[in-house]
């Protein structure tokens, strides 16, 4: 079956690796779509999924890396009632993550995203409502340098700024979706991570949780009033304390 490359960007310096890892692939895609500066996400992917010509697509964000495998590998899984195909990334900040996601196109132009603070899990969740499915999917065994559910890689800038305005949208999300188990996993895996800008993500994502969102609002990152706030506490906190090496990447934004 034909697959369609989708990849979002705003510009990110990140993006033309996004598409070369999509050139990579063992099963190339038939084509790449990019979607450039479309925001919030539900009307980007919208908009691409109107430019799809093939009876599946995957999506590539700017900030991924799809190892070589991926859509061969995703391909492999390809069944008459399962609708999306999910795989693993790994993010340096949080270990394992989800997900690059395959699409079988006729589904989602059913539906459609829609304007939701998580339009992925809206999505799926319609899509079980009328009778198809999703799975993981996974390698039979490890390769290039990962668990044999992880596909790829998630690399994004991690600045001061987009750590805390992301994660300050994930605990957002976290409380839509209403699962208390999502909260605390990730809560422990920033609490473990060495990834100098934990401790920005742990504050974020608290935040967000008493944050009271439906809509999708994604679009590019910039300096809140929330932010703000953070950057003057941490610059008056004692020069001993870790939060004040971290003052030192906050005044580069």
């Amino acid at each position: 079956m034909d697959v369609t490359g989708l990849v979002l960007s705003i510009g990110e310096k990140t993006t033309q690796r996004a598409i070369q890892s999509l050139e990579r692939q063992t099963t190339p895609p038939k084509e790449i779509v990019l979607i450039e500066n479309v925001f919030p996400f539900h009307k980007a992917m919208n908009e691409g999924v109107s430019r799809i010509n093939t009876p599946f697509f995957i999506q590539c964000d700017a900030d991924m890396v799809l190892d070589p495998d991926c859509i061969e590998t995703m391909q492999k899984f390809i069944k008459e009632d399962i609708a999306v195909y999910i795989g693993y990334l790994s993010d340096g900040l949080l270990g394992k993550i989800q997900a690059v996601k395959m699409f079988r196109t006729e589904c989602v132009r059913k539906v459609g995203f829609s304007n939701s603070i998580s339009p992925d899990t809206v999505l799926i969740n319609r899509l079980c409502e009328i009778g198809w499915n999703y799975v993981f999917v996974k390698r039979n065994e490890s390769k290039y340098g990962h668990f044999p559910e992880v596909l790829g890689s998630h690399k994004p800038e991690y600045t001061p700024i987009y750590t805390f305005e992301k994660f300050k949208l994930e605990g957002s999300r976290i409380r839509y979706r209403g699962v208390f188990q999502e909260f605390v996993a990730c809560l422990t895996k920033l609490k473990n991570s060495k990834h100098p800008m934990a401790m920005i993500a742990l504050i974020g994502l608290c935040h967000g949780l008493f944050l009271e969102e439906s809509k999708d609002n994604l679009r590019p990152y910039s300096q809140s009033r929330d932010f703000k706030l953070l950057k003057t506490f941490m610059t008056h906190t004692n020069k001993e304390n870790m939060a004040f090496a971290i003052t030192k990447d906050l005044d580069k934004n």
